[in-house]
């Protein structure tokens, strides 16, 4: 027999994360921790696609734009990772 598995939804700093319930109705701490850490590492590799317009090689990146990058990068080494991300910000959007 196959237990069947319960989903809910946490919103843990901003960031909705989909988790399985435990046998009392609540997700354990690993799961959500798994699931925050796979969907924080998500957003940063979706917010390092969108720049990568920057790295080009006909294109010279602006300081500014190599230190965003690098911030994305070093999202994983923040004190408070992955519960408490501090996002870099690029004060010049994309062309």
């Amino acid at each position: 027999m196959t237990k069947e598995v319960r989903m809910t939804k946490v919103l843990i700093d901003g960031v909705i994360v989909e988790v399985p319930f435990d046998d009392q109705g609540f997700p354990t701490p690993e799961e959500v921790s798994e699931e925050l850490v796979t969907s924080v590492k998500g957003r940063r590799d979706s917010l390092l696609g969108k720049s990568d317009w920057m790295a080009t090689s006909d294109r010279t990146m602006s300081g500014e734009e190599v230190a965003y990058r690098q911030a994305l990068r070093d999202i994983t080494s923040q004190v408070g990772y992955p519960t408490d991300v501090i996002w870099p910000t690029l004060l010049e959007e994309s062309p």
